[in-house]
């Protein structure tokens, strides 16, 4: 058995989650950092994933099976509208490796606002997950024993560590 994600998974990606509500700041003209972190605030105060610090007024944390993750919300909007340069975009295009040169399609008539990093990330993650969901997954957890790569040695808060993040414990 292991932990179900798909709640945590939803609220960052999933309609009205984080990166919708993100890219809704973005769509407004008078749209701002705070009123974003607002937003993500009255949206998921109380979801088990979700925690607002109250010492913290532009922090909120996402409760990952593998760990705690701090958001601070100063300039999400800015990073958010931030887009791939197309020169980069095109030299990507252009690898000779296959797998670079697949990594970013070229571009559709596009109808709608631009696409924003956030946006990109959600795509991309809707497309490893029907890759993943059409597939029957197994996984393998490799726990490294110690740091230090020699032999007979074991460091069992690290073990500890792995044993957690990997959804083990």
């Amino acid at each position: 058995p292991f932990p179900d994600n798909t709640p945590c998974l939803q609220m960052v990606s999933g309609k009205g989650g984080l990166i919708a509500l993100l890219d809704e700041e973005c769509q407004l003209g008078s749209g701002t950092d705070m009123g974003f972190y607002e937003k993500v605030c009255n949206a998921f105060n109380g979801h088990k994933f979700f925690e607002k610090r109250p010492t913290a007024k532009t922090t909120f944390v996402v409760k990952h099976y593998a760990g705690n993750v701090s958001y601070e919300v100063a300039d999400f909007r800015e990073k958010n509208l931030d887009t791939l340069k197309d020169a980069w975009k095109e030299i990507m295009r252009a690898s000779s490796d296959p797998l670079i040169a697949t990594l970013l399609p070229a571009p559709t008539e596009q109808k709608g606002p631009k696409v924003t990093v956030g946006g990109f990330f959600k795509k991309q993650l809707q497309e490893l997950m029907d890759v993943i969901n059409s597939t029957n997954p197994h996984w393998i957890r490799c726990i490294k024993p110690h740091p230090a790569k020699k032999p007979l040695m074991f460091d069992g808060i690290s073990v500890l560590k792995q044993l957690s993040s990997s959804g083990v414990l």
